[in-house]
């Protein structure tokens, strides 16, 4: 009874652990994720228990595997946002679980049991806690691949994610080619009371586990760049599995087994002291440490050959800065050559990048929360880096403009960066990232180039002015030119915005998650009240009202009337008032679902209103008059 007690205490603090660590990566789509792979082994336990049989145990854990991965990547994915870097992540782990699984399947269907659980199936609070433990496996082991595929932008595709891939196939082999070995050693007659020393197992006694944890770690490595805060609980997955399979399965199991069979052998004591444990390649470790350390020094001396030169702007303390914009003057570049020309301000950098033949747009905001957006085809290179390849050499002229919008009572801010294309009239968003913690607004900036690009840093940026927090330009830099005229912007991804919030619109619409279902011109609106009043609104009109405005999908009201209405000449309000507002009667009251490209497009408008928005406005007109 006390041993039974034990097996269910046992069972509840495997799945609290579990659950505990789910909850810390504060997504419920993780939560969802650790009780599904519970849930799968508490319910094949129960035909397990019945007929007795553990066949089907270890080809359940990888099916437990496929279907938590499989659950997570499909629903942080959309048809219009398709992470390259979540479906690698999830198809290595589903590639690892279906070559483990059918490897250990057909073993045990051949060997026709596991002695491991002779004693443990009759007992069923000790069958039920071994199944509770392998969902408590699965969940630690994939919950940073988890909850890197689940977080807002899915999983970085950057070195380190490569780095980890090559980690992750390098397990993968050794674990592929240490099984092989000892089934084809086992399936010869002769071999039946001899222990396998040959091949990966002359460098250690258990090379498949060394390969298991290895690729656990090229997991947690690829996992890495997409986890902030409490998920990087997560990483313990490398950790975990080498405690389970040296301390409580595996290794230790195996050990002990060994000893009782070989143990009297001269030769197994001499393997015994000659063949490490677990970690094998003693003298090839030493020999690719050394190689490691050589290659990072090259890398530090080559990264400090292109050492950067730069040249400090003078920013006014009155008006604050919200935004700084320069003209930046292409420079031609060999194809081979690297480098890089930028804006930095005390906060980000906006800046291309050469690198063989190609030239991207990065973004940067190291102290950044969360990416709030990104345009098109840009691509998270980590939490705090977004980048867009270009083709620079149809153009010989960009502006560069990076600009803020802070809310000091919730203490942040928002920092965009933006490209202009002068032959195109035409501008592109890079990303908008959020600082928690902060609400300044640019203090200082300067232009930066590498030292290998020959062209005067004073010829690389012309043009260049601040904005103040009143609206007015500041030339700092060649001064007599002309002021930038800003809004509004011309979006490069218009069109393939229009497609995108027409669908998440629809979507909804399917969904029932909004009444505003009425198409009129590029909007949906719904009639929340209507009026016998024979007055219609104009375009032309100075409209009185009463609104509340927030983020679709979302309880973020970022503005709304109280007590008093608001007048506004409707041709100066957004084209989606305009849309939604004219012919309305006046006393009616409507709700607009508003695109974003009838909205505020890709302006960084305010901090509650981030670049691509869908916006909803309920809004009841009380006057209209001609202007």
């Amino acid at each position: 009874m006390k041993q039974s007690l034990l097996n269910l205490l046992f069972s509840i603090l495997a799945f609290s652990i579990a659950y505990g660590i789910a909850c810390l990566t504060g997504l419920e789509l993780i939560q969802q994720a650790i009780l599904i792979s519970f849930i799968i082994q508490w319910v094949a336990f129960v035909p397990a228990y019945i007929f007795q049989t553990e066949k089907f145990y270890d080809l359940t854990g990888s099916i437990t595997y496929i279907s938590v991965v499989s659950y997570v990547n499909f629903q942080s994915s959309t048809s219009l946002d398709i992470n390259i870097g979540s479906i690698l992540l999830a198809s290595f782990i589903m590639l690892w679980a279906i070559r483990l699984g059918s490897f250990l399947f057909l073993r045990i269907h051949k060997a026709g049991e596991d002695k491991r659980f002779k004693l443990i199936k009759p007992s069923p609070t000790r069958f039920f806690m071994t199944w509770t433990l392998q969902g408590m496996w699965v969940s630690i082991c994939s919950m940073c691949a988890l909850t890197a595929i689940g977080s807002k932008h899915g999983v970085v595709l950057n070195p380190l994610f490569f780095v980890g891939t090559f980690v992750f196939l390098s397990g993968l082999i050794i674990e592929i080619i240490a099984d092989k070995q000892k089934s084809s050693f086992r399936s010869n007659p002769e071999n039946k009371e001899e222990f396998i020393r040959h091949g990966l197992w002359s460098y250690s006694r258990h090379p498949n586990y060394f390969g298991e944890i290895t690729l656990w770690l090229g997991i947690s490595i690829m996992s890495l760049s997409s986890l902030s805060g409490w998920q990087y609980v997560t990483l313990i997955s490398p950790l975990f599995t080498y405690l389970l399979l040296v301390y409580v399965s595996g290794v230790r199991l195996l050990e002990i087994s060994g000893m009782e069979k070989w143990g009297h052998l001269e030769s197994y004591q001499t393997y015994l002291k000659d063949t490490p444990s677990l970690f094998p390649f003693k003298k090839l470790f030493m020999k690719k440490t050394f190689t490691l350390v050589a290659v990072l020094c090259l890398s530090f001396l080559y990264s400090f050959g292109q050492k950067e030169v730069s040249l400090p702007l003078s920013i006014n303390a009155s008006p604050k800065s919200i935004g700084i914009i320069s003209t930046i003057n292409i420079p031609n570049i060999d194809g081979n050559s690297k480098g890089e020309i930028g804006i930095s301000t005390n906060q980000t950098k906006l800046y291309y990048k050469y690198t063989k033949n190609k030239i991207k747009v990065i973004f940067e905001v190291p102290n950044a929360y969360e990416i709030l957006s990104k345009g098109v085809g840009a691509k998270s290179v980590s939490k705090n880096a977004v980048a867009w390849t270009i083709d620079a050499g149809k153009e010989d002229q960009h502006k560069f403009y990076i600009t803020t919008a802070s809310d000091s009572a919730q203490n942040y801010i928002i920092y965009s960066g933006y490209v202009y294309f002068p032959n195109l009239n035409k501008w592109k968003l890079i990303a908008s990232f959020k600082i928690n913690g902060y609400n300044e607004h640019i203090l200082a900036a300067s232009f930066f180039k590498s030292t290998n690009i020959q062209k005067n840093i004073e010829e690389l940026f012309t043009d260049t002015w601040t904005q103040g927090d009143n609206g007015a330009w500041i030339n700092i830099q060649n001064k007599g030119i002309q002021k930038p005229i800003l809004p509004p912007f011309s979006d490069m991804d218009s069109l393939y915005k229009v497609k995108q919030d027409s669908l998440i619109i629809r979507k909804a619409i399917l969904d029932n998650q909004t009444d505003a279902v009425t198409y009129k011109n590029g909007l949906y609106y719904h009639l929340m009240k209507s009026s016998d009043s024979q007055s219609l609104v104009k375009m032309t009109d100075t409209v009185s009202i009463y609104y509340k405005g927030y983020i679709f999908g979302t309880d973020i009201v970022f503005d709304q009337t109280t007590n008093d209405t608001r007048t506004f000449p409707l041709g100066r309000l957004i084209k989606g008032w305009q849309v939604g507002l004219e012919g309305t009667r006046v006393g009616e009251k409507v709700k607009l679902l508003i695109p974003s490209g009838l909205a505020y497009s890709i302006r960084t408008r305010s901090p509650k209103i981030p670049p691509n928005s869908i916006l909803v406005f309920e809004i009841e007109t009380v006057n209209a008059k001609s202007q």
